[in-house]
């Protein structure tokens, strides 16, 4: 149904948007309980007249009984329409209708024109402008224009007012009773139009309010899917250190769900935060945050208030995001540095070394030439130093082309044959270690130098020999991984080799630098081992990362490599 909007002269149907908002079934709730009040109070003062002039009462009060008594009836027959299916604007109308002829009836019974119930009528008036449209409300206002003249015009027919006992009007009164009409009737259109222009003022701000809570919710839900869509994490406290709200970036950067934190102490989640504790304010620091699934990240976070649109402090609000792969690539920059360093030096002292080395050598080839060793030892000594003095020009070769980062050939090779040759060789030569291996697939190819390959995966081994003693275990797990985090969601498939042993691991205050040049915690190392893998996997597009298990002890060391597509490439002759 709808009502008038005025334009002109004219009324033109529009939605309801001046009734106000209540739901239909407790608009009659309230319709019902109104008229069984007004009933029991007019019951409660005929008992209380009977029982004070109970001489006056007959018969006037018999018929106010029943007058009770047909509207309890009504009502009841109100009461079980509410719980079935109709229209409830219909149904409001049509009982507010009846309620008016009621209310006629009453005037009726209680001297017409001199009856007190008159201003009943006024809120029939009320309850159709706040509950029904425009047209049922004209309606209903009309209805009583109606009716109540037609009450009055029962003063005038003597049959009608013999039965109902209604005063007789004196001729001479008749302009005043008519005047006294006029100015009722006006009434109820004065305030039919009063209540039409407040509950068009009540409508506007309603839907004023409405427009500003929708405005509002929207703004929440766009701030809402902006904190929930960026990809840094996003914690917010109250001034209890209590948690109040975290992001799905956040949740999962720190591994753990809002409903599992929430109204939870900060310290719970993140207890190395003491700028929170003393209420200071950063704008960039680091920490280190151990992720329920074991692995070790950096967050990088800054704090800043939380206020409201007066200034007042509400809480903190804490952004982070994870800073571990920036800080491995911070390292390899750093050591990319250094090696370009050492490469230039290295190369400048391997020159050096092999001129006086090529004429060390080529002074004893001579002597061997023309001396006639009688002792075979010492010819045997002369052979020994031309032998090492081959070896150690062809380490310098090696080095200086290492130092140029020369990958030189490249050829495809099968990881499972190379590292089950190696693990040949140290399980035999290391008979009470125990050596596992694990292999997705027999055929894992991938594109690099052979003997730069096998020398990463030599060193790595020595390293976890010398970590594990005479008694320990080595375990080599090697699958492919595809899009690998790190290289892009378009990235080749890589072949990831894991190596775990289960030694001491790794000293927090050195897992940082053990992949550059001349770092070493052992007596006897050089401190080249990892840097030489480190360099070498560089060259051939691998990666390498080394921590410590979780839980210890052993470290765990994963190398990646680009796997290599069968046909691409010819397989590298064993």
């Amino acid at each position: 149904m709808g009502t008038e909007k005025k334009m002109g002269t004219a009324f033109i149907a529009v939605p309801d948007n001046n009734v106000p908002d209540l739901s239909g079934s407790k608009k009659i709730k309230i319709l019902l309980a109104f008229r069984i009040s007004l009933v029991t109070i007019l019951l409660g003062i005929l008992i209380l007249f009977d029982f004070t002039w109970p001489d006056n009462s007959v018969p006037l009060s018999y018929s106010l009984y029943l007058y009770i008594a047909l509207v309890y009836l009504i009502t009841i027959i109100y009461t079980v329409l509410l719980y079935k299916k109709v229209n409830q604007q219909r149904f409001i109308f049509v009982q507010l209708a009846i309620d008016v002829i009621l209310i006629s009836i009453l005037l009726l019974l209680t001297g017409g024109f001199y009856s007190l119930f008159f201003p009943l009528y006024y809120f029939i008036i009320l309850g159709s402008s706040l509950f029904l449209e425009r047209q049922k409300n004209l309606a209903l206002l009309l209805l009583c224009c109606l009716l109540y003249p037609a009450v009055i015009i029962c003063h005038f027919l003597p049959p009608a007012s013999d039965i109902l006992a209604l005063p007789l009007l004196a001729a001479n009164a008749r302009g005043t009773f008519a005047s006294a009409l006029f100015l009722r009737l006006a009434s109820f259109l004065i305030f039919a139009f009063i209540l039409r222009l407040i509950t068009r003022e009540h409508q506007k701000t309603r839907e004023a309010l409405k427009q500003k809570e929708s405005d509002l919710a929207e703004i929440k839900r766009i701030s809402d899917h902006i904190v929930q869509s960026i990809d840094s994490g996003l914690l917010t406290i109250d001034n209890h250190m209590t948690i109040i709200s975290l992001n799905k970036a956040g949740e999962q950067l720190l591994g753990r769900s809002l409903s599992s934190v929430l109204k939870r102490p900060l310290a719970v989640l993140l207890p190395d935060l003491p700028e929170l504790q003393e209420g200071k304010t950063l704008l960039r620091h680091e920490l280190d945050y151990r992720h329920p699934a074991g692995r070790r990240l950096t967050l990088g976070y800054s704090i800043t208030d939380l206020e409201n649109e007066t200034g007042e402090q509400l809480g903190k609000i804490v952004v982070f995001q994870d800073l571990t792969e920036l800080k491995k690539i911070e390292q390899q920059l750093k050591i990319a540095d250094r090696l370009a360093v050492l490469g230039r030096l290295s190369a400048s002292m391997a020159h050096e070394i092999r001129n006086p080395m090529a004429a060390i050598r080529g002074s004893v080839e001579m002597l061997h030439n023309e001396l006639k060793l009688e002792d075979p030892t010492h010819a045997k000594l002369m052979q020994i130093i031309l032998r090492e003095s081959d070896r150690l020009n062809r380490l310098i070769s090696d080095f200086l082309s290492f130092a140029r980062q020369d990958s030189r050939e490249q050829k495809t090779i099968n990881l499972p044959a190379m590292l089950k040759d190696i693990i040949f060789l140290f399980r035999n030569q290391f008979p009470r270690i125990c050596f596992a291996e694990i292999f997705e697939s027999e055929e894992q190819l991938v594109s690099g130098n052979p003997d730069q390959i096998k020398q990463v995966f030599w060193n790595l081994y020595k390293n976890a020999i010398e970590a594990v003693g005479e008694h320990g275990s080595i375990k080599l797990n090697s699958i492919v991984k595809k899009n690998p985090a790190g290289y892009g969601k378009n990235s080749e498939p890589v072949i990831e080799i894991i190596i775990e042993d289960d030694g001491p691991g790794i000293p927090d205050e050195v897992a940082g630098n053990i992949f550059e040049p001349f770092f070493t915690t052992k007596k006897e190392g050089t401190g080249l081992g990892l840097f030489i893998v480190f360099q070498l996997l560089k060259l051939n597009g691998g990666t390498i990362s080394i921590h410590n298990l979780e839980p210890g002890p052993g470290a765990r060391t994963v190398v990646t490599l680009p796997q290599n597509n069968p046909e691409d490439l010819r397989p590298a002759a064993e």
